[in-house]
């Protein structure tokens, strides 16, 4: 039996008993198209008339005679049936074509008796499959300039096509919000909003899917970029509904404007900033990485959110290190023991006695140690992004080597003030203006670009693999998969060396810890400081 598959969203794509065929005439491709998108029975004169319009009929019979010929010729003998008076394709073929299944997954459920926004299980398995198979829209660059007809049909196919798409998009992403997995629901709503980029349905839906995970920032950001490609594309305002939905958002919504009051503490001779926001019976440090200012960072609306859902289940203390921010400038770049002995000093002025450290990416050089050398203070530490070593080695190949790390200061300080390395940071935001503009202005109130060398140069020298066998806290490692500043294999290293530690691989690429999806770290989180006196010790899984 012959066997012919097309694939036809997206440029056409042919294949005969599964090796690819190049067919050598445009519409040649465009006949063989035809009759497997309709799968009829045909007369020579419909053919002729439709894909050769201009021509006398005895004409076009003959044009339609020499093309059914190079088909016969390039897919063989048995691809067509054809008569004196009729074409189509054979019976005997066993015809795969990528339209038609989708159609058939399509169209599975419609009989069921169920709600649209609540189908069955095995309907969503059916309708996924369905969603997996539009890769692009129906003949995506392909057209018959001199086959008005052939066109039509291909205009109202690639349009039926294309609304059974959106509606399967809509009502998988109703279902995932329903079914409350948003992660899901997100990636639907994506999927359906790169479809119909002006569609307002699928931007509320957005609007409303980022709120429910706590990130109305980008809730706020989903519907300025609605409102800008409406206004400029089709010179149009928001939907009431769109507007009404915002409206709800803002007035809901509990991201700080102005954050907690600015507290200072001595370390020594040097005068710390810190601050504490919620009540809960564990504190949580965060250990930030190379760069903070406290009351700056509130300005950015998706860190404020963070920070604000890790205070619904501890205590969270923030602080600027020695030498950035609102603390003591020094003139030195701080050793680590100074800095240890800085987060000593930022906790017992803050009178957290049972604390669960949060170290984010060179952070975790400060708080394996003192979680090695102060387990009567820390009950619980958490890695996120973290390196046990600055640069790469035999023993340690990983990350950047000395000489391209020596690189990477020399471009960081350079471009000092400005948005650097965003594309580094934070790619998902790379280009969100109102975060270039944060991050250029976090640099220059933080630090100065001499002062940043030199902690930069006390990164690069770090090296606490020494000390992973000696942690004996419960411990949670988070990583980003495709973290960009901090290669993955860093974070599984860490896992692999600190005993009994547990290790959750993220998806995503960016290296700040509160851009991107942030839910399931929030849920890990959550779940280590509920569990700590259930099961202080959990097996490493990599």
């Amino acid at each position: 039996m012959e066997q012919l598959s097309l694939r036809l969203f997206g440029a056409p794509q042919v294949a005969c008993h599964g090796q690819p065929i190049s067919l050598r005439f445009h519409k040649e491709l465009a006949l063989l198209i035809y009759l497997a998108g309709t799968n009829r029975l045909h007369t020579r004169l419909a053919l002729a008339t439709l894909f050769w319009p201009e021509q006398d009929q005895p004409s076009a019979l003959a044009a339609l005679r020499r093309t059914l010929y190079q088909l016969k010729v390039d897919l063989g003998d048995g691809i067509l049936d054809v008569s004196r008076r009729t074409v189509r394709l054979s019976a005997e073929v066993e015809l795969q074509v990528d339209t038609r299944t989708f159609l058939e997954a399509a169209h599975a459920c419609r009989g069921h008796a169920h709600p649209p926004q609540a189908p069955f299980a095995s309907c969503v398995a059916v309708l996924e499959i369905a969603v997996r198979l539009y890769v692009d829209d129906f003949l995506v660059g392909f057209s018959l300039p001199d086959s008005p007809m052939f066109d039509d049909w291909h205009f109202f196919e690639r349009e039926g096509l294309r609304a059974e798409c959106l509606r399967i998009l809509a009502m998988l992403t109703a279902y995932y919000e329903h079914q409350q997995d948003y992660d899901l629901a997100i990636e639907m709503a994506r999927r359906w909003l790169s479809r119909e980029p002006y569609h307002e349905p699928a931007h509320r839906a957005l609007i409303r899917l980022y709120t429910l995970i706590g990130q109305p920032a980008a809730a706020a950001r989903q519907y300025d970029l609605c409102k800008r490609l409406l206004f400029e594309e089709m010179g149009m305002q928001p939907h009431p509904e769109t507007e009404r939905l915002y409206q709800t958002i803002k007035e809901q919504s509990m991201v700080l404007t102005v954050g907690p009051d600015t507290h200072y503490t001595k370390s020594g001779t040097t005068y710390l900033a810190y601050q504490t926001i919620g009540a809960g019976a564990v504190g949580l440090l965060i250990v930030g990485g190379f760069i903070s200012h406290l009351e700056q960072l509130w300005e950015e609306a998706d860190l404020a959110t963070f920070i604000q859902q890790l205070s619904t289940v501890a205590r969270v203390i923030l602080y600027d290190k020695c030498g950035v921010g609102l603390s003591d400038r020094v003139g030195t770049v701080p050793s680590r023991e100074r800095q240890i002995a800085d987060a000593l000093a930022i906790l017992r002025a803050a009178g957290s006695s049972r604390v669960v450290i949060l170290a984010v990416s060179d952070g975790a050089a400060t708080a394996i140690p003192l979680a090695v050398q102060h387990p009567e203070d820390i009950v619980g530490l958490i890695i996120y992004g973290g390196q046990a070593k600055g640069v790469r080695s035999a023993e340690y190949p990983w990350g950047l080597s000395p000489t391209q790390y020596q690189h990477w200061i020399e471009k960081l300080v350079k471009g000092w003030g400005g948005p650097i390395n965003l594309d580094y940071f934070a790619p998902s935001r790379a280009h969100d203006q109102r975060l270039r503009q944060w991050w250029a202005q976090t640099q220059r109130l933080a630090s100065s670009p001499g002062a940043m060398q030199g902690i930069l140069e006390g990164i690069r020298d770090a090296d606490v693999r020494p000390l992973l066998q000696q942690i004996r806290v419960p411990t949670l490692i988070l990583h980003r998969r495709g973290d960009r500043c901090v290669p993955v294999e860093s974070g599984r290293y860490l896992a692999s060396h600190i005993p009994q530690a547990r290790y959750v691989e993220l998806s995503g690429d960016n290296h700040w810890w509160w851009v991107g999806d942030t839910h399931l770290f929030h849920e890990e989180i959550e779940r280590f400081i509920e569990n700590l006196h259930a099961a202080p010790r959990q097996t490493t899984s990599l």
